[in-house]
């Protein structure tokens, strides 16, 4: 059991455009290198929900937090793009803890900022440059990190 990421959205789609969000998730599933588990979508009579695990529990706690952090601005970015696509706004949490919503429009920037808190952890600030190649290099580190998942 690890920590999870937890996105809720209560508000329901026609069938053509609930189909059309479901095929996007699937793509962009298929389309990003996930840290533990990918964004994971389920369709419900009370609207669409989520749970992703975020830390791999590697030796180096930074590192895990850097990964978990890129996964979930990732799974951000792309709950942001459905809101905008679909009018939705997603509830976030972590650990049974608000992180705030997502709604596709300029208060996002709160969520985000907030989420790169755990960044603290590894005594990295989100605005470095050299960010993008420190999470490459873990990326290629623990690149046989699916066998220890599945």
């Amino acid at each position: 059991m690890g920590v999870s990421f937890d996105y809720r959205c209560n508000a329901k789609l026609g069938e053509e455009q609930r189909l059309e969000l479901l095929a996007r998730v699937k793509q962009d599933v298929a389309a990003f290198s996930w840290w533990v588990e990918s964004i994971k979508l389920r369709d419900t009579d009370n609207g669409f929900w989520g749970s992703t695990k975020i830390f791999l529990h590697c030796e180096d706690e930074g590192e895990d937090s850097i990964m978990a952090w890129w996964n979930i601005t990732h799974i951000m970015k792309l709950l942001q793009e459905y809101a905008r696509s679909y009018g939705l706004v997603w509830s976030l949490e972590i650990e049974g803890g608000s992180l705030g919503e997502i709604s596709g429009g300029d208060s996002d920037r709160e969520v985000f900022d907030e989420a790169s808190t755990m960044l603290q952890v590894a005594g990295v600030d989100a605005n470095d440059p050299r960010l993008p190649d420190r999470i490459r290099e873990i990326d290629m580190k623990y690149a046989d990190r699916r066998s220890r998942i599945e």
